[in-house]
């Protein structure tokens, strides 16, 4: 009998030790809004790069609204509805179902914002220049978490601009796309808020029919 409860105590301790605000604007030279921009293209590998997180099993589900008081304020006036309807309407029960190519889609949207000027081949450049591997744009929050390699699920996009060097990444911008208004926001360092942001009107059609219920 003591030599099976030794035994058990040994095979327990083994597998334990085991175990152990206002408004932004992109406008032209003129000072007129932006109807239609051809992003310029920046590499693939800057974009994406290998960085991305892959998410294994159910990513976290984010309320948008509940977080960000600006951007729910703006939806409430955008939808016509009051804050506890936009809530609900930004919770995992009222998921938006959003096609495989929804991320390449926002993107390209995002290249008409001001985040234009960071996602430029310019920018890129003067990055590597400087020592650096050059832009990276990493997916924070997506509806498609697990296909766009985000740790975060929600009826919106975050996107996370940065410069990418050897030893460091130096955040340039936050910013959303928010699914149920078609809304483009960023993040204001200074007024530590979100501040709407223009784009190209023709990309507007575009981002509505990535929306699949």
């Amino acid at each position: 009998m003591n030599r099976v409860v030794k035994f058990l105590g040994v095979l327990v301790l083994g597998l334990s030790l085991f175990s152990c605000k206002d408004e932004k604007n992109t406008t032209d030279g003129e000072g007129e809004t932006i109807e239609n921009v051809t992003p310029e293209e920046v590499p693939v590998e800057s974009i994406d790069g290998g960085d991305l997180k892959t998410t294994e099993g159910i990513a976290p589900w984010e309320n948008l609204y509940e977080q960000e008081p600006t951007i729910l304020k703006n939806t409430t006036k955008i939808l016509k509805v009051d804050q506890k309807k936009a809530v609900e309407l930004m919770s995992e029960a009222n998921k938006v179902e959003v096609s495989k190519d929804g991320l390449e889609t926002v993107i390209a949207a995002l290249k008409t914002t001001a985040a234009k000027d960071y996602l430029s081949d310019e920018f890129n450049k003067a990055i590597i220049e400087n020592g650096g591997k050059g832009v990276g744009l990493r997916v924070d929050v997506s509806p498609n978490a697990s296909e766009d390699g985000s740790d975060k699920r929600g009826n919106y996009y975050q996107f996370t601009v940065y410069e990418n060097y050897e030893d460091r990444i130096v955040t340039v911008g936050t910013f959303i796309f928010d699914i149920r208004t078609l809304s483009f926001y960023e993040m204001d360092v200074v007024e530590a808020d979100y501040v709407p942001l223009k784009y190209a009107v023709a990309k507007k059609k575009e981002l509505a029919a990535i929306i699949k219920n």
